[in-house]
């Protein structure tokens, strides 16, 4: 599964995709909402806004 982690705060945003790495996920971070915009991922599950 592919997921999106978007946090405004860089240490809160390293744990959380370290984290989901960790459960075996890959992982694309953004830090705004432009950079979600930018990331364009087809497919990243977003079950938690």
């Amino acid at each position: 599964m592919k997921v999106l982690v978007v946090d405004d705060e860089p240490v809160s945003r390293q744990v959380a995709a370290t984290i989901v790495r960790r459960l075996g996920q890959e992982v694309t971070t953004a830090s705004d909402g432009d950079d979600v915009s930018r990331a364009n991922t087809p497919g990243v599950a977003t079950p938690f806004a």
